[in-house]
């Protein structure tokens, strides 16, 4: 413990002496970073160098009660909780006002899960590691409440606290909580568990978070309380009043993966992923893969090459589903929401509810930033479908809505339901005929066997499809083209690409604006059916682009319909 003692001086050395004390202790304490019990629950803590042994405590039932007046881990520190192997949940908090700083590892004995609540914020620093055989809870809620009604409060600690045997129910936070922070910490829970980080802002700067067949849970909170479900296999918002943001950057990794993956949850007020950062369930083994479910209540960014929103399988069974709710969503600079299959379990499907979504951009090598749902090359499985509920879908500058098959299986079906309007701009900056648009295509591929193309639907007060921007279902090399169905009080077709003008007669085609239901040259599979019905009451002027090439075994239905071009 760091002692100061301040002698008698004159007043004016006294006020510089005071300055200079206070700059040394605010750079040095850190160094010295310490876990001190306070008196409430009888915790001993045992250091020996940096390893700091916790011991006593309280025990009531299969629950274990910790009461620290800080507690922070010094980088090459352990913090060894030396529990009995009747304990279920260990419970600590921290009743001072300082910030947890875990620079080191955290320990415990048996299967028990570790709750560390701190309402003054926790950071994870680069060194942090956990060994631990149970869930993982970290908070900066005021208080933990039971199912029989009691409270273990970090804010209002009692000399001697009412405890209990009841299973832990729920977090409640105050009105301003402190932030969790993971500088480059890598954080894993062993197979099964859980991995939870509840508070304030929750900022990821690099580093890892993984549950191996197990659950992440990523909530940020201004104040309510947070529900905790049996086993800790969920967390339920209702009760939360308001939320605050999260943030990942710099390559963070937040990964559910194994054979039957637990799934993960993100919840908050605005979530920005940028530089890299990628939040993904990944199954591999036989089991349903974890569903992917990001819920914020004002806004979802994802910016950057590599940075993602994904659920993938590379075992013979599903990849989890992908639900994000928000009321702004945007993506741009090539990042992506992606539902993937490499084998032959089938992709998830992904589902998009936001009142304004804004897709934009591309990778510096020209790959698309938007929502897609793929089935690769090496998969025999299904597609995954796509759904987008919306009042105004924008696509601009190369983006695309993309569910195409690579592979022998199947391609999911694309869904746009937008109340307001749906517009197509334009294509990839620096990469000339890479349209913006909504595709559900069967790709490129030399596989004998490719899988069909699903099913395109757009529902729309107004379609808008102009500068180059595509809507197609298309038949290249392999299987059948899917059916295009677009229902709106108006559809506009205007312009082309910048590069129209400078390529061949043969090859102007694909650089116009357009809806097309085609088979490229060579084709095995037949055209799927086109479908469009307009309310407004005047002649259909134009098909769009439609060459005899490209109508094999293909019916167009039109009712009332308006093209402009």
């Amino acid at each position: 413990m760091v002692k100061i003692q301040l002698l008698k001086l004159c007043p004016f050395r006294f006020s510089t002496f005071t300055g200079s004390a206070l700059f040394w202790l605010l750079a040095s304490y850190p160094v010295s970073a310490q876990i001190v019990p306070d008196t409430t629950v009888n915790t001993i803590v045992t250091p020996s160098g940096n390893t700091f042994d916790i011991t006593g405590g309280t025990q009531r039932g299969s629950n274990l009660f910790h009461s620290f007046q800080q507690f922070s881990v010094p980088n090459g520190g352990q913090a060894f909780f030396k529990n009995a192997g009747d304990i279920q949940n260990i419970i600590s908090r921290v009743t001072g006002r300082s910030v947890s700083n875990i620079d080191g590892l955290i320990r415990t004995l048996g299967m028990a899960n570790l709750f560390l609540i701190n309402p003054n914020g926790i950071v994870f620093g680069p060194n942090a590691s956990l060994d631990i055989k149970g869930s993982f809870v970290a908070s900066t809620a005021n208080s933990l409440r039971f199912a029989d009604g009691t409270e273990f409060s970090a804010t209002n600690p009692q000399a001697d606290p009412l405890l209990t045997i009841s299973v832990p129910l729920g977090l409640q936070f105050g009105s301003n909580p402190g932030g969790i922070v993971s500088s480059t910490a890598n954080l894993q829970v062993p197979s099964g568990k859980t991995l939870a980080l509840v508070g304030g802002n929750v900022t990821l700067e690099g580093g890892n978070l993984t549950a191996v067949d197990g659950r992440i849970e990523l909530g940020s909170v201004g104040t309510g309380s947070v529900n905790l479900s049996e086993n800790l296999q969920g967390l339920e918002y209702s009760g939360v009043q308001n939320f605050q943001d999260i943030k990942l950057s710099d390559g963070a990794r937040v990964e559910a993966r194994g054979q039957s993956s637990g799934g993960i949850q993100v919840q908050g007020r605005n979530i920005n992923l940028t530089g890299g950062a990628q939040i993904s369930s990944r199954n591999s083994g036989a089991g349903t893969g974890g569903t992917l479910t990001v819920n914020a209540a004002e806004s979802v960014n994802l910016s950057g090459d590599n940075t993602s929103l994904l659920t993938s399988t590379s075992g013979i069974a599903s990849a989890g589903n992908l639900t994000l709710t928000t009321r702004k969503l945007t993506v741009k600079d090539g990042a992506s929401i992606a539902t993937v299959t490499n084998s032959p379990g089938s992709a998830g499907d992904l589902l998009v509810r936001a009142t304004d979504v804004q897709l934009s951009g591309t990778t510096t090598d020209g790959n698309p930033s938007g929502l897609s749902g793929q089935v690769q090359q090496s998969a025999t499985g299904k597609g995954g479908n796509l759904t987008i509920e919306t009042g105004r879908l924008r696509i601009t500058d190369g983006a695309a809505v993309d569910a195409s098959t690579f592979g022998e299986g199947q391609a999911g079906n694309i869904l746009v339901k937008a109340t307001d309007a749906v517009e197509l701009v334009g294509e990839g900056p620096n990469f000339p005929n890479f349209p913006s648009g909504i595709f559900a295509q069967v790709a490129e591929s030399d596989i004998p066997n490719a899988g069909d193309a699903g099913t395109l639907t757009i529902k729309t007060g107004r379609l808008t499809v102009q500068d180059g921007a595509q809507i197609s279902t298309a038949a290249r090399k392999g299987g059948n083209g899917g059916e295009l169905s677009i229902t709106a009080d108006s559809i506009t077709l205007s312009g082309v690409s910048p590069q129209f003008a400078t390529v061949a007669a043969d090859k102007q085609e694909t650089y116009r604006s357009g809806i097309f239901v085609s088979a490229e040259k060579g084709a095995r599979g037949n055209v799927g059916n086109l479908n469009i019905t307009s309310s407004l009451p005047r002649e259909l002027c134009r098909v769009a682009h439609l060459t005899d090439k490209l109508l094999k075994n293909q019916e167009i239905a039109w009712q009332r319909s308006t093209l402009w071009i």
